[in-house]
């Protein structure tokens, strides 16, 4: 039986901080309370770009200067917090944040 050694891998070079102003920003947003999202859409988007189940989210391209913590109270208003999700998780990762959010019951 012969065996072969794998070869290590070399260390990542570790990643530089983001920057401190993000060219993705956007500026003044419309929010509409009308828009139609549903949880398994939002969800299924949030995953896609790099979100990891249990709402964490952590730049690939960058370190993230910031981490932070959002919790949101939630009892009865489903329709809220799919507006909410759906404005404030893309603002988020434009900032380039390392950010979970919380939702609390």
């Amino acid at each position: 039986c012969r065996t072969t050694k794998s070869k290590p891998s070399k260390p990542s070079k570790p990643l530089e901080s983001c920057s401190k102003e993000p060219l993705g920003l956007v500026g003044p947003r419309t929010i509409s309370e009308t828009v139609a999202v549903d949880l398994e859409r939002i969800e299924k988007e949030s995953t896609a770009d790099g979100m990891a189940l249990g709402g964490l989210f952590t730049p690939k391209t960058c370190k993230a200067r910031n981490s932070i913590a959002i919790i949101v109270p939630f009892r009865d208003r489903e329709e809220h917090l799919k507006i909410f999700l759906h404005y404030m998780v893309p603002v988020l990762r434009r900032q380039l944040l390392q950010f979970r959010i919380y939702v609390i019951e």
